[in-house]
């Protein structure tokens, strides 16, 4: 039997998904392909861009603050195995 055959599949899910598909969103009116029915433009999109790169860099301080990594998940990832590793020597 391979992947994705015919009994793997909910016929009822893949019909919502179809109708969802076919119908209009709701904020912008666009039948069928959402980029169709798109509002605003590049300008909106170089608008977002900013603001969505400060709040990953937020989320990346408050990730990781408790190592002292400063926002460089790498070095925090780094800290976070020594530590771990320490823990376990220290048990035994």
């Amino acid at each position: 039997m391979s992947e994705g055959t015919e009994g793997d599949t909910n016929p009822q899910a893949e019909s919502t998904l179809d109708k969802m598909a076919r119908g209009m969103t709701e904020e912008t009116g666009a039948q069928g392909d959402i980029q169709e029915g798109k509002q605003g433009g590049a300008q909106e999109e170089e608008d977002a861009l900013p603001l969505i790169e400060g709040k990953m860099h937020d989320m990346a301080q408050d990730m990781t603050e408790d190592t002292g990594g400063h926002g460089d998940i790498h070095l925090h990832a780094e800290r976070k195995m020594n530590e771990m590793a320490q823990k376990m020597f220290e048990e035994d």
